[in-house]
């Protein structure tokens, strides 16, 4: 818990503020951009597992403290130490998870976009700016709603699905070979809510996420290093691909699949692929 305070303090005025807005435009040198972003997308992480550490000690001491108000009646001076102290631990957990979720960003971030920027980083020309339009906004945030469907009834359980739209990241780069590349992931994120009557006898709910990403990458070559058709000095190539997965973010690899295509698909001037 201690390491989410740490990596969070440890972050510059700058960081802060990015966490703070959520939805931001960077555009600074690629070295520049990825150190600013990667100490976010560290301190993200340490503040995931905080988090869940802390939603645990909250669900564990939630059942330490129903045991108490049993033990109140028939042993007191054991139940009302206990539920005593159940109270005093249960307070800085709920506060500790509390502040997690309002510094707590898009796992995108590190997920994907960092690993992608990772493997480009040598391709990217460092005298150029890098411009990257990231909202760090969890996916199914209020804000990104797109449509709450109504509830149906399928096999003795009531589901209603609700999408979300999180256009999330936009990159538009130049490469040290002078070509530009620019790349968006838009996700439609489906929440389905399946609530349902256990063999037990006991209602639950259950919530499943599913994501379609929609990737778009151009890619802007220069007569000077590739073959053009037609002699012109640039030609822009576009390739799109759409990816389902259930449930965590992107695999980085799908988003730099298209943008190896794209390279695969041109010629070095005055030379062969």
């Amino acid at each position: 818990m201690r390491e989410a305070l740490r990596a969070y303090r440890s972050l510059t005025d700058e960081q802060r503020q990015i966490i703070k807005q959520r939805v931001v435009t960077i555009e600074r040198p690629a070295a520049e951009a990825i150190a600013l972003l990667r100490g976010i997308a560290e301190c993200d992480a340490a503040v995931a597992n905080t988090r869940r550490s802390a939603g645990c000690s909250i669900g564990a001491v939630i059942v330490v403290a129903l045991v108490s108000i049993f033990l109140i009646v028939g042993i007191p001076f054991i139940g009302i130490p206990l539920f005593l102290l159940c109270i005093g631990g249960v307070i800085p957990a709920i506060r500790l998870y509390r502040w997690a979720g309002t510094v707590d960003v898009s796992d995108n971030l590190r997920n994907t976009a960092m690993p992608v920027l990772a493997v480009l980083r040598d391709d990217l020309d460092p005298q150029q700016p890098l411009k990257l339009t990231l909202d760090l906004r969890q996916p199914t945030a209020q804000e990104k709603l797109k449509e709450q469907k109504p509830e149906e009834k399928i096999g003795g359980a009531k589901i209603r699905d609700t999408l979300y739209e999180d256009a999330w990241i936009s990159a538009d780069a130049a490469l040290v070979d002078g070509s530009r590349l620019r790349w968006s992931v838009t996700d439609t994120v489906r929440a389905r809510r399946k609530s349902y009557k256990s063999r037990s006898g006991k209602y639950k709910t259950k919530t499943k996420i599913a994501r379609k990403s929609d990737i778009e990458v151009q890619l802007t070559v220069r007569g000077k290093s590739y073959a053009v058709a037609g002699g012109e000095k640039k030609e822009t190539r576009q390739a799109r691909r759409v990816v389902k997965t259930a449930g965590g973010s992107l695999d980085p690899g799908e988003l730099l699949a298209p943008i190896a295509e794209l390279f695969a698909g041109v010629q070095p001037a005055g030379g062969t692929p």
